[in-house]
């Protein structure tokens, strides 16, 4: 026996607010009688008419405990008006006027940038994912739950944006140099060319750098401050410091003396120069690396 009343009756679910092409769009009715109070059991003739872009009449089920699902899918996106009747009577709030989005699709979206190709372990990688619907057409909004994960030497984690455009800004930093692979998906399903594989390096530090060939040249002088235009000269250079420094020395016969070295470890290095066994004028100095 039928007892549902049109306008005490009302409905709920998705269906009656958006969703996206190619999806399921559910709605659930609930039967009220006039008295405002729900059934629990069924028999009333709900009707749906789905119109906009397209038009659907979803079938209705009756769950016998006084609701009924519909659900309904739609090709086209747009606004479409959700028509929901009793004895051609509208429910309370009908009719519902759901925005149909373009479904994204995993195959046709991508991303692209340099964090998805050469990296280093000391600076943050980025990349862009760019979301792409059913007709490969670029999204021009957010919403799509990508995920990202990324395997690689050590557990990296990725920080991904929504920009609300269509497109999504990947951010991950690794600290160990070594192959990443970076998985995209969206619902479990990867997209175009995922997994990537980046190539991280070992990235340069400033702070951690520093000079390591070395050269100069000794003028000599006379007692009077004079230079000397000729050679003979014994030139002598030593270092001490982290390790041991070989320093190649050269009598210029010129008057000039000149020295060259390689620092090979950080650290604090004392030079000393001597001439004929006598430390010239600023000797010792320090050097460091």
């Amino acid at each position: 026996m039928e007892a549902a009343n049109a306008g005490k009756s009302w409905a709920e679910g998705p269906g009656l607010v958006g969703g996206k092409t190619g999806r399921h769009n559910p709605i659930t009715i609930h039967a009220v009688d006039a008295d405002g109070k729900p059934l629990n059991k069924g028999g009333d003739p709900f009707k749906v008419k789905v119109s906009g872009p397209e038009t659907h009449n979803p079938q209705v089920k009756d769950n016998g405990d006084g609701t009924y699902s519909v659900d309904y899918v739609v090709a086209t996106p747009g606004n479409y008006k959700v028509d929901i009747t009793l004895h051609d009577q509208s429910i309370k709030d009908s009719p519902f006027h759901p925005l149909i989005k373009p479904d994204v699709d995993p195959q046709y979206c991508y991303a692209d940038g340099p964090g998805l190709k050469n990296t280093v372990d000391n600076e943050p990688a980025h990349f862009t994912i760019y979301a792409r619907d059913g007709d490969d057409k670029p999204k021009t909004e957010g919403g799509d739950p990508f995920v990202v994960k990324i395997d690689g030497p050590e557990p990296t984690t990725a920080q991904v944006v929504d920009n609300g455009d269509g497109t999504y800004s990947v951010t991950y930093h690794p600290n160990v140099p070594g192959k990443y692979k970076i998985n995209v998906t969206l619902e479990g399903t990867n997209i175009k060319n995922s997994p990537y594989t980046a190539d991280c390096k070992a990235g340069t530090d400033a702070g951690n750098s520093g000079f390591t060939n070395f050269s100069f040249v000794v003028q000599t002088r006379d007692k009077r401050g004079q230079n000397k235009n000729f050679g003979g000269d014994k030139f002598e250079v030593s270092i001490s410091g982290p390790s041991q420094i070989k320093v190649n020395t050269k009598d210029n016969n010129d008057g000039t003396y000149s020295a060259n070295y390689n620092l090979d470890k950080k650290g604090s290095y004392s030079v000393k120069v001597t001439l004929n066994g006598k430390e010239i004028s600023g000797s010792p100095f320090t050097q460091a690396f």
